[in-house]
């Protein structure tokens, strides 16, 4: 659960909910920008229902709250840390707004008002809205500065990485990235385990219910075929012989026909079984590895990887999130020293908790697009 929860943490730094005013009233401060204690609760609320729809399911128990995550730490203890530290990030966001001199354009805002009275009229009226609004420790008048909040955030990461800002990406950048984090995998799949359904006319059958291609269990006689063609193969590739003409000719994996370089794949990828990636992950260039597994036999083979592959077309399914995930992590090393400077109310925070507050499924602003998400 650990690895599950640092893969999507990034996604949360996106989000916002401060207004730049002091009155000495706040759970937070940085410079001029600050949030009050009830939109401390209301970001609470909503990262607590993004914590339980990521990670359990939505099951809201002691048990979820009190499992330990890492060296005794509880999920409670550990996530409530992540989302103090992501709502400073936040306010030195918003204080950032200022400091480059940003503008939401009237366009935009127009649209929130818009946005706005669309939710009062869904709700059946202003008070019936901030009844809802009221579990989350704010009103119409709050949620709409989160949204502008957020509208702001967005803007300040877009101009950090625009042409000329602070943190715009270089070649180097992307390059450094793509070599510390991919491996080039070619892949052998011999099915042993099950083969598609024919009629008795050798045509394949197509299931009236999910309209795709039925399947059966292999023979013994079968999977003994496959068995040794898989042994066979192997033996052939030790001995010298060629990988890319065998894999042609023999793997089930049918998006090697079309990916003949291989994969370009991270830790996290998906797009073969993780005993598969752990294993090219451990692996040299030119390695090759036979793996076992409940779905059949893997004969894969790391290469080196290709100069810019990033940048070519017929790759594009591999490096879509490398950009975005670059920038998350560039802009929260970036953050992240800036927030030891956040003023913290501990006497204020302390008052609420992930596990006691009602968690806000329903209004949350993570890419305001003039919907709700």
């Amino acid at each position: 659960m650990l690895k599950k929860i640092i893969s999507v943490l990034l996604v949360l730094v996106t989000l916002a909910g401060m207004t730049a005013c002091d009155d000495g009233n706040y759970a937070m401060k940085y410079n001029d920008t600050s949030i009050s204690e009830n939109e401390y609760l209301y970001w609470l609320s909503t990262y607590k229902a993004m914590y339980l729809t990521y990670y359990f399911g939505g099951m809201d128990t002691d048990e979820i709250w009190n499992a330990e995550i890492t060296n005794g730490v509880t999920a409670e203890k550990f996530l409530e840390a992540i989302a103090r530290e992501n709502i400073r990030k936040n306010i030195v966001c918003i204080d950032l707004f200022d400091s480059l001199d940003l503008k939401l354009d009237k366009n935009t805002i127009d649209k929130v008002d818009t946005y706005m009275n669309t939710l009062v009229e869904k709700a059946g009226g202003k008070s019936a809205l901030n009844s809802e609004l009221s579990a989350y420790g704010i009103n119409d008048s709050d949620l709409k500065e989160i949204c502008l909040s957020n509208l702001k955030v967005q803007a300040v990461q877009k101009a950090l990485f625009a042409e000329g800002g602070e943190l715009m990406l270089s070649d180097s950048d992307r390059d450094e990235y793509y070599r510390e984090n991919y491996v080039r995998v070619k892949h052998i799949y011999i099915n042993n385990v099950k083969d598609y359904a024919r009629d008795d006319e050798g045509d394949l059958v197509i299931s009236s219910e999910t309209g795709t291609y039925k399947t059966r269990d292999l023979t013994e006689e079968e999977k003994a075929a496959k068995n040794a063609l898989g042994d066979s193969i192997y033996a052939d590739i030790l001995a010298g012989g060629d990988f890319d003409t065998l894999m042609q000719e023999n793997t089930a994996d049918t998006y090697m026909n079309v990916f003949k370089d291989g994969y370009y794949v991270t830790s996290g990828s998906t797009l073969l079984p993780t005993e598969l990636i752990e294993k090219a992950f451990e692996m040299t260039d030119g390695e090759v590895a036979r793996i076992d597994s409940e779905i059949g036999i893997h004969i894969i083979k790391r290469e080196s990887l290709v100069d810019g592959a990033y940048n070519d077309p017929v790759n594009a399914a591999f490096f879509s999130e490398l950009e975005a995930t670059l920038q998350n992590i560039k802009i929260t090393e970036y953050l992240s020293e800036k927030t030891t400077d956040v003023e913290e109310k501990n006497e204020v925070t302390a008052e609420f908790s992930l596990r006691t507050c009602s968690p806000n499924y329903n209004y949350i602003f993570a890419d305001f697009n003039g919907e709700e998400e």
